[in-house]
């Protein structure tokens, strides 16, 4: 007895591949429908990108002009602090004289320069009673007219017949720090100290 064995596959084949077929067809024939859905969806993207850039603008246009004017501002006056002398940038100095002088003499003449007068100190070196005149003219104002009476008792040497002015005056441009006595009578000794701008 022979065997034998014949399945014929090829009607299931062709149903399968009429199935692609028509199925291809399909896609093909919506293809214009796919790409209108997407370039619609595209379109509604950029139409809310452009709603969301409307709405930033109309927040940020019109508080942009005072937020530049105030950052302007503000630099200036960074600037400008920067820019003003302070003790720290400049140099300590100290000048001294002895005088009986009952006229005017200079205790610090600076003509041209800048800095900071920081203190005047005095006291008498023998045991007299005496007046003292201070005046203090900073960039040509006189800031201290020289007609107040400063006592100087006459203790005791050993008592530090003396007093002292604490400054922080600011010079741009000239300082003139003239001193005397009354009468005479005592020596005294004068002492200031300022900053002088490097």
């Amino acid at each position: 007895m022979s065997n034998s064995f014949n399945l014929s596959v090829k009607p299931e084949i062709a149903a399968v591949a009429a199935d692609i077929a028509a199925a291809i067809i399909t896609i093909r024939n919506n293809s214009s429908g796919f790409a209108t859905g997407i370039t619609t969806v595209l379109g509604n993207i950029a139409t809310q990108n452009t709603d969301i850039k409307s709405v930033v603008d109309a927040i940020a246009d019109p508080q942009l002009p005072a937020i530049l004017t105030a950052i302007g501002d503000n630099e200036t006056k960074i600037d400008s602090i920067i820019a003003v002398p302070h003790p720290g940038q400049s140099a300590p100095k100290m000048v001294s004289l002895e005088t009986t002088s009952t006229s005017f003499v200079d205790l610090i003449n600076i003509a041209d320069g800048s800095g900071f007068l920081t203190g005047l100190y005095f006291w008498g070196l023998r045991e007299a009673t005496e007046y003292l005149y201070i005046k203090i003219t900073i960039d040509g104002v006189v800031i201290f007219d020289g007609t107040q009476r400063i006592l100087l008792t006459g203790f005791p040497i050993d008592s530090m017949q003396q007093g002292t002015i604490s400054f922080l005056h600011r010079f741009n441009t000239s300082i003139l720090v003239e001193v005397k006595t009354e009468n005479g009578s005592n020596v005294v000794a004068f002492f200031a100290t300022y900053l002088e701008d490097e």
